[in-house]
C-alpha cells in the first residue's frame, strides 16, 4: 500500500469514526434529556418511531393507551414529545394563561394556497395573531349567535330524514358513517354559504371537498411526526409554486356568487363582518379551512358514534326515547314523531339525558387520535414532582384521560349515559374538568355551540323517527383509521326502518 493510500484509508476511518462519535453523542444527549420519563427505548432515540406507528391503521392512539397502562400518567413516545393522563394536567397545558403554544406538529397543518402557506384559525401558531383573530368572530358562536343557523341545520335535518325514509322502503343496508358525514358536510355549506352543495341528494362528494378534508387529516397525521422532513418535501419554493390554487368548495367561494348581498346572511358574512383585514381570500380561507374542515370528519364521527351506542345499548335508546317524548312537541301540539315535524332546539338544549348521551359518547370515542400538543414554556413544568423542562411537546390524550377510573368510576369503559345525572356536585365537576370532547383552553373548539345544537337536533330526530339495527352480527364495534388526525370512520352497516314497523327481512 503506498503512503497516499494509506494516509486516504485512514483520514477516511478517522472522519467515519468522528461522524459515529458524533452521533452517538447527539443520540445519548438526546436520549438524556427526557430520561427519566418511561416509554419505547427507540422513541427517546428517533421520531422514527412515532413516524412508524403514527402511519399505521391502529395509529399512535392504541399505543399510547397501551403504554399508559402499563407505565402510568406520564410516556414518552418521541424524542422531545411526552404524553400525559393525569386530569391535573389539563388546566396546566390548555388554560388561557398558562403560557403553553402549540408545537411544530401543527406545522405540518398549514394550507398553501396560490404559491403561499395561509394557516386556518386552528393551525396560526402566533398566539396573538390566534387570540386577535377568534376574539374578532367569537360573538358569532355564542349560543345567540348561533341561534340564526336553526332554520339551516333544520333545513338539511328535514333532507336527511327524506332519504333515510327512502333507503328504509329499499331494505338495503346503508353504511351510517358515510351519510353521516353526507349530512355533516351539508349542513357546514348552508351554514357557511347559505346554500348545499348536493351532497345528500347525489349520496355521494360531488365537489372532492370531502376528499380534500380527508386528505389533509391524513397528510397531517402522517407528518406531525417529522414536521422538518414535511417543509424540506412539501414546502420548498418549487413544491409551494406548484400547489394549486384552493380547490373544490374552497375555489367555488371564492370566485363566484355564494358571497353576493343578496343571499341570506351565512356565518361566513357574519364572521368576515367582524375580522381583522388581511386580504380578502386569505380571510376567506382561514375561515372556510376552520368550518368546513371542522364540521366534517369531527361532527360525522361524533354523530357515527352516539347512534352506534345508542341502537346496541337498548336500555339507553329507550331512556332516550323516553325523554324526547315527554318532552318534545310541535308547535300545533303533536308529538314530534308526526311526518316532517321535528323538535326545535330551544325544546332540546336543556334535556339533560340527551346531552349525557352526547357527553358519554364523545367520552369514549374522541376523535383525536394523539395528545394535543403544546410547549412547555419557560420555567418548566412539574406533573407529580417529574419536572419536564421547558420546550418539550407535552400534550394530553383525549382516549386516555377519558377511560380514568378515578375520575369515571370503575365502569369508565362502558357506555353509561347515567353516570352524568347521578353524579354528586363534585364528581360531576371533576368529570367535566377532565372531558376533552370540544379541547380546552383558548384554543378549545370555537364551533361547540353549532356542534351541540346539530347533533342534538340530528338525534332527536333520527331517534324519534328510525330503528337502526346493526346488519352485521358479528360487528366488533366501531372501527376507524386513526392514522389520520381526526379518526376516520370504517363504514358502519345498518338497516334502517321507520319506528314501530314491522322487520322486512
Amino acid at each position: 500500500m503506498t503512503v497516499n493510500a494509506f494516509h486516504f484509508s485512514f483520514v477516511s476511518v478517522t472522519l467515519l469514526v468522528s461522524l459515529l462519535l458524533l452521533l452517538a453523542a447527539r443520540l445519548i444527549t438526546r436520549y438524556r434529556r427526557l430520561s427519566h420519563i418511561p416509554g419505547p427505548f427507540l422513541a427517546a432515540l428517533t421520531d422514527l418511531w412515532r413516524f412508524y406507528h403514527q402511519n399505521q391503521p391502529h395509529g399512535l392512539r392504541t399505543k399510547l393507551l397501551a403504554l399508559h397502562s402499563k407505565h402510568g400518567p406520564l410516556v414518552r413516545y418521541g424524542v422531545n414529545s411526552i404524553s400525559i393522563s393525569t386530569p391535573s394536567a389539563i388546566p396546566q397545558i390548555y388554560g388561557s394563561r398558562a403560557g403553553f403554544v402549540t408545537a411544530d406538529s401543527y406545522k405540518v397543518l398549514v394550507g398553501i394556497s396560490n404559491g403561499r402557506e395561509v394557516p386556518s384559525l386552528v393551525s396560526t401558531a402566533d398566539e396573538a395573531k390566534h387570540g386577535a383573530f377568534r376574539r374578532s368572530i367569537a360573538s358569532t358562536f355564542t349560543p345567540a349567535g348561533v341561534a340564526p343557523l336553526e332554520s339551516r341545520i333544520d333545513t338539511t335535518i328535514r333532507e336527511l330524514h327524506s332519504h333515510l325514509v327512502r333507503l328504509a322502503k329499499q331494505n338495503q343496508p346503508i353504511d351510517l358513517a358515510h351519510w353521516t358525514m353526507l349530512f355533516s358536510m351539508d349542513s357546514a355549506a348552508r351554514q357557511a354559504f347559505s346554500e348545499s352543495r348536493g351532497y345528500l341528494s347525489s349520496g355521494h362528494d360531488t365537489d372532492g371537498t370531502i376528499a380534500l378534508i380527508r386528505a389533509r387529516f391524513y397528510h397531517w397525521g402522517r407528518w406531525s411526526s417529522w414536521p422538518s422532513l414535511e417543509r424540506l418535501i412539501y414546502r420548498n419554493p418549487i413544491s409551494i409554486l406548484a400547489n394549486p390554487a384552493c380547490a373544490t368548495l374552497f375555489h367555488h367561494v371564492f370566485n363566484n356568487q355564494t358571497l353576493t348581498p343578496r343571499r341570506p346572511p351565512a356565518i361566513l358574512h357574519l364572521r368576515l363582518r367582524r375580522a381583522p383585514e388581511p386580504p380578502r381570500q386569505i380571510r376567506h380561507y382561514r375561515l372556510l379551512m376552520s368550518t368546513i374542515s371542522g364540521a366534517g370528519d369531527t361532527t360525522a364521527t361524533t354523530l357515527t358514534a352516539i347512534f352506534y351506542y345508542l341502537y346496541t345499548h337498548h336500555p339507553a335508546l329507550a331512556a332516550l326515547r323516553a325523554e324526547l317524548d315527554a318532552h318534545t312537541h310541535t308547535t300545533n301540539g303533536g308529538t314530534y314523531g308526526g311526518a316532517g315535524q321535528f323538535p326545535r332546539h330551544s325544546t332540546l338544549k336543556d334535556l339533560p339525558y340527551l346531552g349525557a348521551v352526547i357527553k358519554e359518547a364523545m367520552r369514549l370515542f374522541s376523535s383525536a387520535t394523539w395528545p394535543i400538543e403544546r410547549l412547555v414554556p419557560e420555567g418548566d413544568m412539574f406533573v407529580d414532582d417529574i419536572r419536564i423542562p421547558a420546550g418539550t411537546s407535552v400534550g394530553v390524550l383525549p382516549a386516555a384521560i377519558h377511560l380514568d377510573t378515578h375520575v369515571y368510576g370503575a365502569d369508565a369503559a362502558y357506555f353509561r349515559p347515567e353516570r352524568w345525572l347521578e353524579a354528586n356536585k363534585e364528581e360531576l365537576r371533576q368529570m367535566e374538568a377532565a372531558h376533552m370532547g370540544f379541547s380546552r383552553g383558548r384554543r378549545a373548539c370555537l364551533g361547540k355551540e353549532v356542534a351541540l345544537m346539530q347533533m342534538k337536533m340530528v338525534v332527536a330526530m333520527v331517534v324519534g323517527q328510525f330503528e337502526l339495527e346493526i346488519s352485521d352480527p358479528n360487528n366488533a364495534g366501531l372501527q376507524a383509521d386513526f392514522s389520520a388526525a381526526v379518526a376516520c370512520m370504517h363504514p358502519l352497516w345498518v338497516r334502517v326502518r321507520l319506528r314501530g314497523s314491522t322487520p322486512q327481512y
